[in-house]
């Protein structure tokens, strides 16, 4: 059998040009690709802009190539706007190359076994609006110069093996919504330049190895409605800043080193849906200004040292109470407690 090599650029039929390739299931050996695989290889770049410099769009979806690499040469498909390859079990380095896709607005190479560093030469792609990189086993740091992709609406680099700091350049993309970092092994301060990102609404950064204080600027987020810093080793108090949040739904900060009394400021987040606070080192009572807390449906303070008594001002009759009851807080009516570490 004669070996086949990844139909990265497919088509059934050497004579068409095709501007649009799209596979949802597993493609078989094609002509094509037994050409480009027998070419020599100074030829093969020549030949794939050639035959397919006109493509604007690839799309794949659990393709399963038998010869699995991104070759080089794909950087010379200047024209490509689209490029989605997930789940196709794609392996090896992203190449360099890729850089030169100065027209790509989306990049999704997620669900691969990728593996190498993210090259910098991806800030070359200027048009970028989405890259997806996550579920991959990409390795070492994030590059800075990410953060000139300045259209940069997604990015997604969850689910792999990045390590050093966040690049503070990040807090550059302005354009951003949505960024996604964890599950890695980053290290470092949350930094303070992510309070420029005036568009973001979803932010995840957890299971890293971050550390540090958390930055006050990020108060400054007044689109997010997700923050996601839970399992971390984030110190500290709590920035009163936080309350000024408005459309923020989720807050998740538990497994972290978080100490101090939780802000009153908090209860100012009247979107707020769940509140994930356990296992810090939180201290003092609950604040009563979680009774402004009308969309609140899900609590975790477990883990901490607060003061287990529910605050008198908060009525028995309220979801809140309840919440707190489930958290293994009290009344107060069975007799003096005192602080205890609520598991």
């Amino acid at each position: 059998m004669s070996p086949t090599f990844p139909p990265l650029i497919f088509s059934k039929h050497i004579s068409d040009t095709p501007a649009r390739v799209s596979f949802d299931t597993p493609s078989t050996t094609s002509e094509l690709d037994r050409v480009w695989f027998a070419l020599p290889p100074h030829y093969q770049e020549s030949f794939i802009q050639h035959r397919f410099g006109k493509l604007v769009e690839v799309h794949w979806s659990k393709v399963d190539f038998v010869i699995n690499w991104i070759p080089a040469p794909l950087g010379r498909l200047t024209n490509l706007v689209q490029l989605h390859a997930n789940n196709c079990n794609l392996s090896g380095d992203i190449p360099g190359e890729i850089g030169g896709l100065v027209n790509l607005k989306n990049l999704v190479l997620s669900f691969n076994k990728l593996s190498g560093s993210i090259p910098a030469a991806m800030a070359n792609m200027k048009k970028l609006e989405t890259l997806r990189l996550e579920s991959n086993e990409l390795f070492g740091p994030i590059p800075a110069e990410l953060g000139s992709l300045e259209s940069l609406r997604t990015l997604c680099l969850s689910s792999n093996l990045l390590s050093g700091s966040i690049p503070s350049e990040l807090g550059n993309l302005t354009q951003l919504e949505q960024i996604y970092l964890g599950r890695n092994k980053l290290t470092g301060e949350v930094p303070s330049s992510f309070g420029n990102l005036a568009s973001l609404v979803e932010m995840d950064l957890s299971k890293n190895h971050l550390s540090g204080n958390l930055p006050p600027s990020l108060g400054k987020l007044r689109n997010l409605k997700a923050l996601f810093l839970q399992e971390n080793d984030i110190y500290g108090a709590l920035p009163r800043q936080l309350g000024s949040l408005s459309q923020l739904e989720d807050l998740y900060l538990g497994r972290n080193r978080f100490l101090g009394l939780i802000p009153r400021e908090i209860g100012k987040l009247k979107n707020l849906v769940v509140l994930q606070l356990s296992s810090n080192k939180l201290t003092g009572t609950v604040p009563i200004e979680f009774t402004n807390l009308i969309r609140l449906a899900e609590l975790f303070l477990k883990g901490n040292l607060l003061d287990p008594i529910i605050p008198p001002g908060i009525e028995k009759d309220t979801k809140l109470f309840r919440m707190l009851v489930e958290e293994g807080f009290d009344d107060g009516e069975v007799g003096e407690m005192v602080p205890v570490v609520l598991r």
